[in-house]
């Protein structure tokens, strides 16, 4: 184990590396708009939401709704950065709750005071590590303990420090790898995934271990780093551990060394020494540092994409989740044009309104265009097949 290969290490560091907590602000607060139609027993919510296929079925299930007489919908409501992906939040139910009692339209929007005393926070972490390793910098073992702070509530489960755990060991290859967390309630906000969702924390963790242990043998950082690299010929290669979704760890491709490589030139790695004695003759101190990390993204399992072709022409493609500035439009708008192979001004696209798509998981992980994207890019086939054949006829 760990433990064990630490001790048997010809060098060994123990220290404790600690983030601060982070308050989750885009400059768009929240706000909810309702509107009840008591004739037909439907509700129409518009939600800065990132999931509102979501929040349309926590406020059917809530205020005792058949789900097709609930529609949610999510304009573009500007930054989400994960505070938004968090549902329903009270005020999804309550102002849907109030239209309905009142009997006409309710809105409200948060100010940036609420916002910070009443959404979510992240990123506070403490770190206890323990490292042996030999004289080249290659990590023998490494024995991390996370106290991780999720605040009074969990209302997003652990997912937090359990993505710090299992992307920590990053792209390296350790001799053995031993985490423990442990999820702490206190008398704090609520903590729910921010920007990065506990892998911001993880990277920062191996990668001080990795300056720490260039630090003791007086080795180069980049070099500590290429030591301990997993090498081309290895992948795929399976880091033993289950990730967010369920699903084992194992990393596809990737060759570190040439894009540490590039990266060094790139940057003037090598160079900087000289730049900096003449920076410093200046009375300027300058610094560098490097980071190495590999990112889990494009989590699954599923999402959808609806494409329809109407009389005049023109394409029509929805999909569940929402905007919040990354582009989506304009990507999936190139994905069906290229799959049809129609021009692009012919294509519209809708992103998180449950009345043209009824089903999805949200926006976060960068995962629309590789989800969304490949389930647009399958039903374009589909379509593409359907409309030769009809043509053939």
């Amino acid at each position: 184990g760990a433990r064990e290969a630490i001790e048997a290490a010809p060098y060994r560091l123990e220290f404790g590396l600690d983030i601060e907590r982070s308050a989750s602000t885009p400059l768009e607060g929240r706000g909810v708009h309702a509107r009840w139609d008591a004739g037909d027993r439907s509700l129409r919510v518009h939600s800065s939401t990132q999931t509102s296929t979501s929040v349309r079925t926590a406020i059917a299930a809530r205020l005792g709704l058949p789900l097709p007489q609930v529609e949610v919908v999510a304009p573009d409501v500007g930054g989400g950065f994960g505070v938004k992906i968090m549902h329903p939040w009270p005020e999804e139910v309550l102002v849907p709750w109030a239209a309905m009692l009142l009997g006409h339209e309710v809105r409200w929007t948060e100010d940036r005071r609420e916002h910070f005393v009443s959404s979510a926070h992240e990123r506070a972490q403490t770190h206890h590590v323990r490292v042996g390793f030999d004289d080249r910098g290659r990590v023998l073992g490494l024995d991390v303990t996370i106290l991780h702070d999720h605040g009074a509530y969990t209302p997003y489960g652990i997912i937090v420090p359990l993505i710090t755990s299992t992307q920590l060991p990053g792209p390296y290859r350790l001799g053995a790898y031993r985490v423990e967390f442990s999820s702490v309630y206190t008398n704090t906000v609520q903590v729910t995934p921010y920007r990065g969702a506990g892998r911001p924390q993880a990277v920062f963790c191996m990668e001080r271990t990795m300056d720490r242990i260039a630090e003791h043998l007086g080795a180069d950082r980049t070099a500590v780093r290429a030591a301990n690299f997993i090498q081309p010929e290895e992948f795929p290669y399976d880091q033993g551990l289950t990730f967010q979704d369920g699903r084992p760890l194992i990393y596809d491709s990737g060759d570190y060394p040439e894009s540490l490589r590039m990266l060094k030139e790139l940057v003037g790695w090598d160079d900087f020494p000289a730049l900096r004695e003449q920076a410093a003759e200046r009375g300027r101190r300058i610094g560098i540092g490097v980071g190495c990390y590999v990112e889990g993204t494009g989590v699954g399992p599923y999402e959808g994409g609806h494409v329809q072709i109407t009389s005049d022409g023109r394409v029509h493609v929805s999909t569940g989740l929402t905007s919040q500035g990354q582009g989506h439009e304009t990507v999936f708008a190139q994905i069906a044009a290229s799959e049809l192979g129609v021009p692009i001004e012919r294509v519209s696209v809708v992103t998180g309104d449950t009345r043209r798509f009824g089903y999805a998981v949200g926006t976060f992980a960068s995962r629309a265009a590789v989800v969304s994207g490949n389930a647009i890019a399958l039903a374009c086939g589909k379509v593409r097949e359907k409309a030769l054949r009809i043509a053939a006829d």
